[in-house]
């Protein structure tokens, strides 16, 4: 028979465990991320002085991150042919934004916190801005996007 003490010290527990965050059970179980905002900065010598075009991508199944590409020149060429045969698997975030601008806050699509992985995708001319970084580690992400490559930066709460 349980004590009203241990009946108590169960009762805490619940409660304790129910104030966890969504997505830290999402992460502590293998799905989600703890990805809460996108501000994405420009400089003005970015991509030799062009727009850069950056797709967000949220992945909402772990297997099918490994047919996507590893190369952004390759994502954007074939982006159509990922659409259709990932419809349901895959959510895209698409933003041109030319140099000397800012957005102080992306919006995220409405099944973001689903995504198992989060990758980045931009159109610079330099074969050094053409790699796909993962993003699904970040909270509050910074993408800088500067004269031939871009960088990932946490901001601060």
């Amino acid at each position: 028979m349980i004590s009203i003490k241990n009946m108590k010290l169960v009762a805490v527990i619940a409660i304790a465990s129910l104030s966890v965050s969504c997505s830290s059970i999402k992460s502590f179980f293998g799905g989600g991320n703890s990805l809460e905002s996108i501000a994405i900065e420009c400089t003005a010598d970015c991509n030799s002085h062009s727009a850069v075009a950056v797709d967000i991508v949220f992945v909402m199944e772990k297997d099918i991150g490994s047919f996507l590409p590893n190369v952004s020149r390759e994502w954007f060429s074939k982006r159509g042919e990922y659409l259709d045969n990932f419809r349901d698997q895959i959510s895209i975030m698409s933003i041109e934004i030319p140099p000397g601008q800012s957005i102080l806050e992306a919006p995220l699509p409405k099944d973001s916190s689903d995504a198992v992985t989060i990758l980045v995708y931009a159109t610079y001319v330099s074969a050094k801005g053409q790699f796909v970084a993962d993003i699904s580690q970040y909270s509050q992400l910074q993408l800088r996007l500067e004269k031939n490559s871009y960088r990932m930066l946490e901001l601060k709460k």
